[in-house]
């Protein structure tokens, strides 16, 4: 994966954020998954090296964004 894809992700992550619940819900997973199956991102709980990672980085901040109420 390249920074051109990384940046793929980040402008669908913006765009998501705009969706209703659901489908953001829905959308941020589908990126997440990307992010994990390309770079290995799931890491339960960053800490370091980890987190000066760019992809590490963006996994958490979708992460974040999804609404679980």
């Amino acid at each position: 994966m390249t920074q051109t894809d990384l940046d793929l992700i980040a402008e669908s992550y913006q765009k998501a954020l705009f969706l209703p619940k659901r489908r953001k819900n829905e959308t941020l997973v589908s990126l997440m998954n990307q992010l994990e199956h390309r770079y290995s991102t799931f890491i339960i709980n960053p800490i370091g090296e980890d987190l000066e990672r760019e992809e590490v980085r963006l996994y958490k901040e979708i992460s974040n964004a999804r609404d679980f109420s």
